[in-house]
């Protein structure tokens, strides 16, 4: 007879009578023959002896616990494997033998949950344990003070430092990060953002968490699986692509430049597929499926000359609250350009009375301002300052007044206030080649006044204050002030006016809407 067959028959004449050791070393044949653990189908139940063999008062019972730990830092496949093992015996029903057989039904009820307690144990105790750290990434590019965040240990990031599974990544709102996995995959983090690395275990396919901000990602052909960056609202499935994810307290806004994302719910029991040049929104409520657009809110929005919309400008009627289309009025050496209805100001300008009659209606009630402006100069400019767009009354009297003269820009912003500041003035240089119009806008609220050149923060002040109560009746102009004197040359592809003031996120979406709409442009 052999020594397994001893331990066999020990166990069936009593079941307390095998030592720990010996205990493990049954269980170990049982698993490397199958066929003998089938043969004592009709003498015991294994839920009892797996019960007895990992009760927690058990002898050695924090060494059993190391050695769950060690397996899965293996591998956790190796664990399922085990888990499956586990489930297999467990449902073999062996019967128990004859001097148990007398026993309570509440002695097999505590031991069948003694079993699934242990069963579970081994399933979800490793999902609970921490990550091994491991690294995962390196730092590309830098902008002001990063902290990684490890075990409470705040670390300060510099370029080509290594990021690890498990630091979470803070960036201030002045400050930006772009980081770099080995296969060419690339994270930019912008200002005001919260995310952490990490990796699935077992395949290592990449995996970021997007607390709040913004994340940008340029993902290469991802061989070890799908990369998955998780929100509070929703898990982005990505392959290899061009994304973008904006995560706030209320929504995920997933927008996709090139290729093809999923976007699920945290349940993964609904997705949709963002395709390039479309939007995701996640909610806590709703997954939802858009175009790109721009302006890509029309919030607040009370005039708008977008291209990508319809071919003449449109604005807002103060009493019903909708849209109406409204044509410029062409005044001397200016024309709308047949094939993009952008705005060629040579000498002339443009106006309407009733849509500038409409902005100040609209606009009177808020504390709250917001300039769009994608525009060309020419190649020579005045030194003289040209009036870019305006809404000025027939006596020169501005509500507001955007100007240039060379690279000097300046804003006139009427409001309330009894002790009005002079016309605030910001400086953008033009590019010797532009590739691309420049995208200005200036935002405005109650005592903070910021300008953004192509999604970039330029000026900032907080000089001015009140309300845009002091409006008065006022006509739009476009390429000179109420006389038609001080001329600006140029063209202006598009033109958004708002009574509110757009955030920092809001501004660079917008932009990259844009440009991301006109390179669609035949």
């Amino acid at each position: 007879m052999s020594r397994f067959d001893v331990l066999v028959n020990r166990f069936l004449d009593d079941r307390s009578e095998l030592a720990p050791d010996e205990l493990d070393k049954l269980i170990a044949g049982l698993r490397a023959e199958p066929a003998r653990a089938a043969a004592l189908r009709e003498h015991l139940i294994v839920d009892d002896l797996l019960a007895q063999k990992l009760t927690v008062d058990r002898r050695n019972f924090l060494a059993q616990v190391e050695q769950r730990i060690a397996d899965f830092e293996r591998s956790e496949d190796e664990i399922d494997n085990q888990v499956a093992e586990l489930r297999e015996l467990a449902t073999t029903q062996f019967e128990r033998p004859s001097r148990w057989s007398g026993h309570s039904t509440w002695v097999k009820a505590a031991l069948a949950l003694s079993l699934a307690a242990v069963v579970a144990g081994f399933i979800v105790v490793p999902r609970w344990l921490p990550e091994p750290r491991r690294p995962v990434a390196r730092v590309v590019t830098i902008r002001g003070a990063v902290i990684a965040t490890e075990h409470e240990a705040a670390t300060p990031l510099a370029e080509s430092a290594t990021l690890f599974t498990g630091q979470q990544i803070e960036t201030p709102s002045d400050s930006s990060l772009t980081l770099e996995y080995d296969d060419k995959t690339q994270i930019r983090v912008t200002g005001g953002s919260l995310v952490s690395l990490g990796a699935l275990r077992g395949s290592g396919a990449k995996r970021i968490h997007i607390a709040r901000g913004e994340v940008w990602a340029d993902v290469a052909k991802q061989s070890a699986g799908a990369m998955e960056f998780l929100t509070p609202h929703a898990i982005a499935v990505v392959l290899g692509t061009e994304l973008r994810l904006t995560v706030t307290s209320d929504d995920t806004l997933l927008e996709v430049s090139a290729g093809l994302v999923r976007l699920d719910r945290l349940d993964r029991q609904d997705s949709i597929d963002v395709a390039a040049s479309q939007t995701g929104l996640a909610t806590d409520a709703n997954l939802d499926l858009r175009d790109v657009s721009w302006p890509a809110s029309t919030e607040g929005l009370a005039y708008a000359l977008d291209p990508f919309v319809r071919r003449v400008p449109r604005a807002r009627n103060p009493a019903s609250r909708q849209w109406y289309s409204s044509p410029l009025e062409v005044v001397g050496s200016a024309a709308v350009n047949e094939f993009n209805d952008a705005l060629e100001l040579t000498g002339g300008y443009f106006r309407s009375r009733d849509d500038g009659a409409d902005i100040v209606t609209v606009s009177q009630e808020s504390s709250e301002f917001s300039l769009e402006l994608i525009y060309r100069p020419a190649a020579k400019q005045s030194a003289e300052p040209g009036r870019v767009v305006a809404l000025e009354s027939d006596n020169g009297r501005s509500n507001f007044a955007l100007s240039q003269a060379e690279d000097d820009w300046s804003l006139l912003l009427r409001t309330d206030s009894a002790d009005e500041a002079s016309p605030f003035t910001v400086q953008i240089p033009r590019p010797d080649h532009a590739v691309q119009p420049t995208y200005l806008v200036i935002t405005y609220r109650d005592g903070e006044l910021a300008a953004y050149r192509d999604g970039m923060v330029i000026h900032r002040s907080q000089a001015r204050r009140g309300t845009l109560a002091a409006w008065k009746p006022a006509t739009l102009l476009i390429g000179a002030n109420s006389r038609g004197g001080d001329s600006w040359r140029g063209t202006i592809e598009a033109l958004a006016i708002y009574h509110r003031c757009l955030t920092a996120d809001e501004v660079a979406r917008n932009v990259r809407n844009y440009r991301q709409l006109a390179a669609r442009q035949p």
